[in-house]
Order: C-alpha cells, then sequence, then structure tokens
C-alpha cells in the first residue's frame, strides 16, 4: 500500500530541508552555480520516486536529477536516452478512459489506483 501524497510530500520536504544548500555571498560565479548544482544533485539522488526512467539497466537509482541536469548531461552520466523519461513528464489524465459501465468495481478500484500512482509520481 503506498503513502498518501500528503504524508510522502511531507516526508520528502524534511529530508530536503536537513540538507540545505550552500550560501552564496556576494554575486554568484561559476564555480558557485556547479557547487549548488552538485548539492541539488545530491539532494534528488535521494529522492524516492516510481518512475521507471530513474533506475539505469545496472540498478542504479538516479532520483529526480534529471530535472536538475537536463537531457543532454543525464543522458551521458546515467545512459538513459531522454525518450525514456519524456512521457513521464506529462501530466497524466485526471481519470482513466478505459473504464465505462461495463467495468466491474474490482477493475474500478485497480484502474483508480494505479491512475492516482501515476498522479502522485507526475
Amino acid at each position: 500500500m503506498s503513502k498518501s501524497v500528503a504524508i510522502a510530500a511531507a516526508e520528502e520536504y524534511a529530508r530536503v530541508r536537513e540538507s540545505p544548500f550552500p550560501r552564496v555571498h556576494g554575486r554568484p560565479a561559476w564555480k558557485d552555480y556547479l557547487k549548488l548544482k552538485k548539492h541539488a544533485v545530491g539532494v534528488l539522488l535521494e529522492s524516492d520516486v516510481g518512475y521507471d526512467w530513474a533506475t539505469g539497466a545496472t540498478g542504479t537509482t538516479y532520483g529526480l536529477m534529471g530535472y536538475v541536469l537536463g537531457a543532454v548531461e543525464y543522458e551521458d552520466i546515467t545512459n538513459i536516452p531522454q525518450a525514456d523519461y519524456d512521457d513521464s513528464m506529462t501530466k497524466p489524465a485526471m481519470y482513466d478512459t478505459s473504464i465505462n459501465a461495463g467495468t466491474s468495481n474490482y477493475q474500478r478500484d485497480k484502474k483508480n489506483k494505479i491512475r492516482d500512482e501515476l498522479i502522485r509520481w507526475w
């Protein structure tokens, strides 16, 4: 059974807050950008996600670092092509269009739970 969205979000918020970003004093330089980017990737590697594309062929989990690095750099590091995760970044429909009047209650509940998980991870 998955956690509710509110509980998962609260836990993730607390986890990220435990690792504050380094301060940048004065005008940011390129090295400051790289330091912040490295820190963000470190935080996002630990993210608990349900995306299939966040796990490489060797079983290594990459969390949400694709959101920080961008498609080209992410693919260079992970060997996961952009086509594998583009679909996950589009918002899923709010309801399953395959549910109709003939759908059994069991199938309806099952499809709704799957749709809820898709919406949660989106």
